[in-house]
């Protein structure tokens, strides 16, 4: 992705997570600090990131973001023995000129497949710059257009930034407030009448400054940029992506690197939702850790006495279970079913 006009760091709070990030050393990752949120160290970076006290109760995943620029180099098998579960894939966005010409990114489905072959979770996204909501209605369209056909796991992502320098057809627009916002419900509605998860992307300058993010965030899933070991955004969101300099086994370069926040047992949205399924792991209970090595046991899930099919009535997927401690089988609903249950072994 592009330019994320982060804004400054503030030397206090740089102080702080120092000062925090020591703390932590003593205490062990994973310890809550004195705000009540967790932290932990990401293998990905090296660094020490506090969590909002608002996912005390989440399971983090790991995941990465990738586009035209990684090409196909990135091994997702690697990857996901590497310990990430989920990508972000760009399938295409529109131009900064004034033009704004439509344009596919030439391998987002070889990078949809391979990732989705190796075990991990995929969502995708369209790097916008709608000056209304007629332009924000044929990004959503193209992006229909390009994943039709194509299961996904998680939502399509609008990605709403200005380009990067001074100038591009976003910068020069000098849009309200207002009109962004609505630029950016307009592209979320229409993925959702077509049926999809929708989910908006920016970072925390332009949630609070550029478009109503709480307002989005109250309606779709946000995916929050925020460069810095802790983020001070008080609006909802479900991703977090820490960094443009991960380094994951499976790619040679840097990489965008994201926090995904489960919660352990969701509210269900209705009689048919996979919380109130009971699923049990068959086999044992534990493993012996040897590195490399992934465990993937089979899961009998049932609702109400009856059995669910797996690629009929839910989807299944293997969390943080790459390295030593707990890890997660996760359900996902199908067909008549919603929501999701995690599964610890």
């Amino acid at each position: 992705m592009m330019n994320r006009e982060l804004g400054k760091k503030q030397p206090f709070r740089s102080i702080l997570a120092l000062l925090t990030a020591v703390l932590l050393m003593v205490l062990g990752t994973g310890a809550a600090d004195a705000y009540g949120a967790e932290s932990n160290v990401s293998r990905y970076t090296g660094l020490t990131y506090k969590h909002s006290s608002a996912f005390a109760n989440a399971i983090i995943v790991d995941g990465v973001d990738v586009s035209y620029v990684q090409k196909t180099s990135v091994n997702w098998k690697k990857a996901k023995a590497d310990g990430v579960d989920f990508a972000i894939i760009r399938v295409g966005a529109r131009g900064y000129g004034q033009a704004g010409k439509l344009i596919v990114d030439d391998y987002y489905r070889q990078n949809i497949q391979a990732a989705k072959d190796a075990g991990l979770m995929v969502g995708v996204y369209f790097f916008s710059q709608a000056l209304d909501p007629l332009e924000a209605y044929a990004e959503a369209a193209y992006t229909l257009e390009l994943i039709e056909g194509i299961e996904l796991d998680l939502p399509i992502y609008m990605d709403y930034e200005f380009s990067g320098g001074s100038a591009g057809r976003l910068t020069n627009a000098q849009l309200s407030r207002i009109r962004m916002t609505e630029n950016a419900e307009k592209f979320c509605e229409t993925i959702e009448a077509a049926g999809y998860e929708a989910g908006f992307y920016a970072n925390k300058n332009f949630l609070n400054n550029t478009v109503d993010g709480r307002a989005i965030g109250r309606k779709w899933p946000v995916w929050l940029a925020s460069y810095d070991t802790f983020t001070e955004y008080a609006g909802d969101y479900h991703m977090w992506q820490y960094s443009s300099s991960g380094n994951i086994d499976g790619y040679s370069g840097r990489i965008d690197v994201n926090f995904m926040y489960l919660n352990e047992a969701p509210a269900p949205s209705g009689a048919m939702s996979l919380t109130n399924a009971t699923a049990t792991v068959m086999g044992p209970a534990s493993y012996t850790y040897n590195y490399g090595s992934i465990h993937e046991p089979a899961v009998y899930v049932s609702l109400y006495g009856s059995s669910l099919t797996e690629g009929i009535d839910y989807k299944k997927f293997y969390l943080k279970n790459s390295n030593a401690g707990t890890a997660y089988v996760l359900l996902k609903g199908m067909g008549n079913y919603t929501d999701y249950k995690l599964v610890p072994y």
